[in-house]
C-alpha cells in the first residue's frame, strides 16, 4: 500500500528530528511537519513513513501521497480511496468524516506531502477531526500554517524545520561526495557552503550537483552575481544553463507530470535519450526515485522548468501527455 517514498537516496541531517517523531508515534494521532521550500520536509516526511511502515501494527497499512497543485478535498479523497482499495465509491458524508473512518476502520497511517497544495475548507476539516483517531494517523508536510482556530490545533504535534547545522550540512556534502567517490571538500570549503546556503538542503544539492556535474569550480559557484540575494533562484538559473537542449526538454515534460511516473512514461522521448538523460538527472541528485522505480521531479524543480514554457507550448505537450495516458 506504501508508495511514492523515496528509499533509494540517502537520509542525512534531520536524524533528531526523525527520532523526536518516531518516539511519540505510538501516543500522537496528527503531527505537521512545516517549513519554506528546500528545508528538507519530504526526505523527513518519507523517513518517517518508512519507519511506521516497518512497525507490526503498521506495515502495509501505510498511505503516501504527494499532494498536487490544484487539487481539492475531493480529488484527495479520490486518491486515497483508490490507493487503500476502495475505489469507486463516492463519499456519504462529509469527506472528511469518511476518511477519519477509513484510517480508523483500517488502522492507516496517511502521509500527505505538500499539503499546501490542497488546502480546502474539506482538508482543513480533516486535520481538525483526526484528533479523535485512536488506531489512525495523519502526517502532513506543509509550507503554510494551517488555518485552524487555535483551539482546534491543540492536540497537533508540529515541527517547524530550519536550516541544517553547520555539522549536519558538512555530512551531507560529505554523503553527496563520496557517492560519486569525489574528493572531499576541506572545512573551510564545507564552511562558506553552509554560511552562504543557510543550511537549506536543496540549496546544499543543487551546489554539488552543479559540482558533480563539472565545468565550474566552488568558488564561481559561490561568488557569482547574486548567490547570496537570492541564492535558490541563482542555483535553479545554473542547473537549467548548464542542461543541453535534450535534457531541458526533458525537464519541461517531466514538470507537467502530475505523478510519479516510470521512465518509460516520459511521453514523446526516445529511448536512447531518456535512458542516458535520466541516468544524469539521478546521479546528480535532480530527480526523486522510488522503491517501485516512479520518478519525479523536485517540487521546486517542477516549478522553475514549468517558468520555461509559454502558453502555446505548455497546452501542446499537456495535449500530448493527455493522449500518451
Amino acid at each position: 500500500m506504501i508508495s511514492s517514498i523515496n528509499t533509494t537516496g540517502f537520509f542525512c541531517g534531520r536524524e533528531l528530528e526523525l527520532q523526536e517523531l518516531t518516539g511519540l508515534f505510538h501516543t500522537q494521532k496528527v503531527f505537521v511537519i512545516a517549513g519554506l521550500a528546500g528545508i528538507g520536509k519530504t526526505a523527513l516526511i518519507q523517513a518517517f513513513a518508512a519507519y511506521v511502515n516497518t512497525l507490526e501494527q503498521y506495515r502495509d497499512r501505510v498511505l503516501f501521497i504527494t499532494c498536487k497543485n490544484g487539487w481539492t478535498g475531493k480529488d484527495l479523497f479520490s486518491e486515497i480511496i483508490e490507493l487503500s482499495g476502495e475505489g469507486g465509491q463516492e463519499p456519504i458524508g462529509t469527506i472528511a468524516g469518511e476518511l477519519i473512518n477509513l484510517l480508523e476502520r483500517k488502522s492507516l497511517a496517511l502521509f500527505l506531502d505538500d499539503f499546501h497544495q490542497v488546502e480546502d475548507d474539506d482538508s482543513r476539516e480533516l486535520v481538525r477531526q483526526a484528533g479523535t483517531l485512536h488506531k489512525g494517523r495523519l502526517v502532513l508536510a506543509t509550507r503554510k500554517r494551517i488555518e485552524l482556530p487555535p483551539m482546534d490545533m491543540i492536540d497537533i504535534y508540529q515541527l517547524k524545520l530550519s536550516g541544517l547545522s553547520d555539522e549536519d550540512t558538512s555530512r551531507i556534502i560529505d554523503q553527496l561526495l563520496k557517492f560519486h567517490h569525489l574528493t572531499e571538500l576541506n572545512t573551510d570549503q564545507k564552511k562558506r557552503i553552509f554560511i552562504k546556503t543557510g543550511g537549506y538542503p536543496f540549496s546544499v544539492k543543487l551546489l554539488i550537483s552543479l559540482l558533480i556535474s563539472g565545468g565550474q569550480s566552488l568558488e564561481s559557484l559561490l561568488e557569482g552575481p547574486g548567490f547570496e540575494e537570492k541564492i535558490e533562484q541563482y542555483l535553479l538559473i545554473r542547473v537549467w544553463n548548464n542542461l543541453d537542449q535534450d535534457e531541458q526538454e526533458i525537464f519541461m515534460r517531466l514538470s507537467l507530470l502530475r505523478i510519479p511516473v516510470r521512465p518509460e512514461e516520459i511521453p514523446g522521448i526516445p529511448e536512447s535519450m531518456r535512458k542516458k538523460t535520466l541516468g544524469k538527472f539521478l546521479d546528480t541528485f535532480l530527480l526523486e526515485h522510488n522503491q517501485v522505480g516512479l520518478i519525479e521531479l523536485h517540487s521546486l524543480l517542477k516549478e522553475d522548468a514549468a517558468r520555461h514554457l509559454d502558453d502555446p507550448r505548455r497546452s501542446k505537450l499537456q495535449l500530448e501527455i493527455a493522449d500518451f495516458f
